[in-house]
């Protein structure tokens, strides 16, 4: 006879933690939280031709370079100076550099020139006033390589204008037959002082001309206007960036609690860390009653049913030779099915023409009466204690099947632990 005992192994409950990740960004705007406007402004510089030799490419490298130049000297302390006194603006040149953003656009000669404020109208004449001031500057620092030639020629033009006004005088002074020789020489030289002059007009022409070739000036290509929106906070783009975080933030916590997770999860991971096989693999078992969750005895083709008897017979193949009588149905956790277990087991190896008891040794929370429809009067703890010669068949529970037989749990004691030292059950042959 074979008999199947159920024993509680332990009390300690494992409750698993778990919780949702939640990443979100709340965006408002309150009394310290201010607007962020912003007002853009695009200039041309216009580079001189220089050398005709020049191929396109080293004008184009010639162009970028000169166009980050200008940005960067866009953000010199002179000219920031300069747009704080012309707008008096209560800064200082290293604050307002931090609100301007000077951009080259590539492959062009175009810079794109970002002022971020609080007040749009201040954003919009910030920029169109640096602009205004840096190509006042430029200009002005291009024409002084041209001074010192023009102040040379204008200097001599006054000189030959003082001596043709001063040889003009000599020459209406010169009257009568005596001065004609003398008229004829203030005439030659008023002529001679007079095509001097024509020379250094021309020169100072060539001059201005060649001034014009050679210098880099700034066009505003598109005034800046009064900025309607604000660029800051930007509430689609923080909502976009926040979900896209709180994606990265859930996938590297999912992998890292797969990582870590030490848990049993198949059977296969429990025939690794066992190392042992597998006997059988069963679903869980659904019913209103218990008496509904015995399938083996409800429904002996259900899918459990069938899992039940492969667990059978690979335990007859495993006891083979060992001859073996008694199996323990147990677990680390309560609640796990191990009473279930135990129940339909129990009727596949009477269905198997054994002779089968089946014991409840869970003196905290037995179930395996209630699986049969017996009450739970008499069972492991009456037998226990019993006196006289009270046979332990008294203390038996009978089931459908003959070769069947269920000892219950019994009433509860208040000690488990105690009523184990009474005289145990004797075996029934």
């Amino acid at each position: 006879m074979f008999s199947i005992a159920e024993q509680q192994t332990g009390s300690e409950q494992i409750t698993p933690c778990g919780g949702n990740l939640q990443l979100g960004e709340a965006v408002h705007q309150g009394h310290g939280h201010r607007l962020a406007n912003q007002a853009s402004i695009t200039l041309m510089i216009s580079q001189t031709s220089g050398s005709s030799a020049n191929t396109d490419y080293t004008a184009i490298l010639s162009s970028e370079r000169l166009a980050r130049t200008y940005a960067s000297l866009m953000l010199t302390r002179p000219i920031l100076e300069e747009v704080i006194a012309r707008l008096e603006l209560p800064t200082t040149p290293e604050a307002l550099e931090k609100r301007i953003t000077t951009t080259p656009m590539r492959d062009t000669q175009l810079i794109t020139v970002q002022v971020q404020g609080h007040n749009p109208a201040e954003a919009a004449a910030i920029a169109n006033t640096l602009v205004a001031v840096f190509a006042a500057h430029n200009e002005l620092r291009q024409s002084e390589r041209f001074v010192a030639t023009r102040e040379k020629l204008e200097r001599e033009l006054d000189a030959l204008q003082q001596q043709i006004d001063a040889t003009q005088v000599q020459l209406e002074a010169a009257q009568g037959p005596a001065q004609a020789r003398e008229r004829n020489r203030l005439a030659e030289l008023l002529v001679l002082y007079r095509n001097s002059t024509a020379s250094l007009l021309k020169s100072s022409e060539d001059l201005r001309m060649t001034e014009l070739q050679h210098t880099n000036s700034v066009h505003t290509v598109e005034q800046a206007l009064i900025p309607m929106h604000p660029v800051r906070p930007n509430i689609a783009l923080n909502t976009a960036a926040a979900l896209l975080l709180g994606l990265v933030v859930m996938v590297i916590a999912v992998l890292l609690l797969e990582v870590l997770n030490d848990r049993i999860t198949s059977s296969e991971q429990a025939a690794e860390v066992l190392k042992t096989n597998v006997l059988a693999a069963i679903t869980e078992i659904d019913g209103q009653r218990p008496t509904d969750r015995l399938v083996t005895m409800t429904s002996a083709y259900a899918k459990a049913s069938e899992a039940y008897q492969m667990l059978r017979v690979r335990l007859e193949v495993a006891r083979y030779g060992h001859g073996s009588k008694t199996i323990l149905v147990t677990s680390g956790n309560q609640g796990e099915g191990k009473s279930l277990t135990a129940a339909n087991l129990a009727v596949v190896l009477a269905r198997a023409g054994k002779r089968v008891l089946l014991i409840d040794t869970d003196l905290r929370r037995p179930t395996l009466h209630t699986y049969f429809g017996h009450h739970n009067l008499r069972g492991v703890t009456t037998a226990l204690i019993r006196e006289g010669a009270t046979p332990v068949d008294f203390h038996l529970h009978s089931t459908k099947l003959d070769n069947l037989l269920l000892m219950a749990s019994g009433p509860l004691p208040t000690d488990p632990t105690a009523i184990l030292s009474f005289t145990p059950v004797y075996a029934t042959h």
